[in-house]
């Protein structure tokens, strides 16, 4: 959900685009990159711990979408094993 906010918000910004252009003509790389890294951490800042964590938890999954099986089950057997554990074992009792 909150990707989907921030996706939203990104698209309004970008339709802004075209308001906003005269004022970007005359940006450097430089401040452009400052200027995203700025808007980034004032995003972040004013973002509740519990907003965070969803967000990095939908990023995660996410990431995870476009991932085959075996790459899933070998970065979860790598970190948290037992998570496997859970999934098999409740598997097997239904």
């Amino acid at each position: 959900m909150l990707v989907r906010s921030l996706s939203s918000l990104l698209t309004q910004m970008k339709n802004n685009y075209s308001k906003n252009k005269l004022m970007t003509d005359d940006l450097t790389d430089e401040q452009r990159d400052k200027l995203i890294d700025n808007y980034a951490w004032r995003v972040v800042d004013d973002m509740d711990i519990k907003d965070l964590c969803q967000f990095v938890a939908e990023v995660i999954a996410h990431d995870f979408e476009t991932e085959t099986d075996e790459y899933v089950i070998e970065q979860i057997q790598d970190y948290y094993p037992d998570l496997l554990e859970e999934i098999f074992h409740e598997t097997q009792s239904n």
